[in-house]
């Protein structure tokens, strides 16, 4: 019997399809008309953070403190969002940033001079999106979510150290507005990640601080 209305269905969304072919088509053009995909510059501006490592927690003195400021860099992020109202919206990101990290500590016992391991940073992040309203006829949106940050070390400058993933929290405001015609625009935003300072797995670097890293964000979206 399960079968039998199995092969009904099926002959019927055939002969559908054969009378309208128009059908799929319609239905595949509304489903894209709710995705867009963004391709964004950031600038990277990362908090300075400071804590006690291994060697401050049984100093019998004045703790030694470890000190991480990554350099001020550029990054890239990939946005791909789906809009299904004003106040339900999913997007998914890619992050990529490289910069130089800066580790220094009076207990540093192998370096005279602060570590600086150049290090490539990529998110992978997911989050709900919505779309309050316009002002001065720009349309406004607000996101925030949360992904994984892998931190990993070049092989040329990274003093080898290993890769390290640290969960991340986002969110995001902005701006955009269409150029030319609704499927093409500009887009211009205020971002900003919190995540545990990366270690790299090494009790020297630990100092279990969590950062901010700040992202003004510029760039274009194409609307299916």
């Amino acid at each position: 019997m399960i079968r039998h209305l199995l092969r009904v269905s099926l002959a019927g969304a055939a002969l559908l399809l054969a009378v309208h072919p128009s059908f799929a088509q319609d239905a595949l053009d509304r489903q894209l008309s709710h995705f867009d995909f963004a391709i964004s510059g950031t600038g990277e501006f990362t908090r300075q953070v400071q804590g006690m490592n291994f060697n401050g927690t049984v100093a019998t003195q004045t703790p030694s403190l470890v000190s991480a400021k990554p350099s001020n860099t550029l990054g890239t992020l990939v946005t791909l969002r789906y809009t299904k109202s004003r106040w339900v919206g999913l997007e998914a990101n890619f992050g990529y940033a490289r910069y130089t990290e800066a580790f220094s500590s009076p207990s540093f016992i192998n370096f005279t001079q602060p570590l600086t391991p150049q290090v490539n940073a990529d998110e992978y992040s997911f989050g709900w999106v919505v779309h309050p309203g316009k002002l001065f006829g720009i349309q406004t949106f607000v996101s925030a979510g949360s992904g994984t940050i892998a931190f990993r070390p070049t092989k040329g400058g990274g003093e080898g150290l290993p890769e390290q993933g640290r969960q991340v929290y986002y969110w995001d405001g902005g701006l955009e507005a269409p150029l030319f015609d609704s499927h093409f625009g500009v887009r211009a935003q205020f971002r900003q990640q919190y995540y545990l300072a990366p270690d790299f797995e090494e009790n020297y670097l630990r100092i279990k601080q969590r950062t901010l890293t700040t992202q003004p964000s510029f760039g274009f979206y194409l609307h299916f």
